[in-house]
């Protein structure tokens, strides 16, 4: 359970615990499906599109929360992103 919620902490999903996945908002279902991936404490994780449902500000938030966790783990992530508005 402790890796659980520390999970749902880093992606800010604790309020979300009770919920039920068809109630989720794309953002929310994003943050859920990380949090489960971080939960499993890979030494690599591999995030396609992970930040695509998010807001900016989510996205910002959980990027550094991310960066932070892989280096206290000591683990690798691979964000892979396609980046589809040039100005």
């Amino acid at each position: 359970m402790a890796r659980i919620d520390a999970a749902l902490a880093l992606t800010e999903c604790q309020p979300l615990r009770h919920r039920h996945p068809a109630t989720l908002s794309g953002g929310e279902t994003q943050r859920v499906v990380i949090a489960c991936a971080i939960a499993m404490q890979p030494k690599l994780l591999i995030l396609d599109e992970a930040f695509s449902r998010l807001t900016p500000k989510a996205s910002e938030m959980l990027l550094q929360r991310l960066q932070h966790w892989a280096l206290e783990r000591g683990s690798l992530i691979i964000l892979l992103n396609v980046i589809t508005h040039l100005s």
